[in-house]
């Protein structure tokens, strides 16, 4: 999993300026090239959710102690690690989509807390964190929008 996250961060943010695309957009068109691009794009922000997930269930599974931290304190730490790494899409590649996979993945957690099939309002501080993560992407993202057509 680690291997194919790498090769699409490196994927997607060399393919804008690369031959590649270059090639891409003389052969498809403006359209297709982009088109591609974002469908890449969303798959960075699944893979990157996907990740973290898995990597979860793997030290859960080896029954890691978290470094004695609670089971509630490790899950807000890797929320924020999520959210941190779906702010950085969008600030440093402008990864809008990759951003939105991820917040997709986290309205996702928001439900599976929520719901009276899951694990109805257990946990009330994920809930909140995980709210206000997704704020936080979201806010990202508007501020970064705001920017660019200030400069353009």
């Amino acid at each position: 999993m680690l291997g194919l996250l790498f090769s699409l961060i490196m994927l997607t943010t060399r393919f804008s300026s690369s031959f590649i695309a270059r090639t891409c957009r003389d052969t498809l068109g403006n359209f297709f090239a982009k088109v591609s691009l974002y469908a890449f794009d969303i798959y960075l922000g699944w893979i990157t959710a996907a990740t973290i997930a898995n990597a979860s269930v793997l030290l859960v599974k080896l029954q890691w102690n978290r470094f004695g931290m609670s089971s509630v304190l490790w899950t807000i730490i890797v929320l924020l690690v999520g959210a941190l790494l779906g702010i950085l899409f969008i600030t440093t590649n402008q990864k809008y989509l990759s951003a939105a996979a991820i917040i997709w993945a986290y309205c996702g957690i928001l439900i599976k807390h929520i719901s009276q099939a899951g694990f109805a309002g257990k946990y009330p501080v994920i809930i909140v964190v995980t709210i206000l993560c997704i704020v936080a992407i979201l806010t990202a993202g508007a501020i970064k929008c705001i920017l660019n057509v200030k400069t353009s």
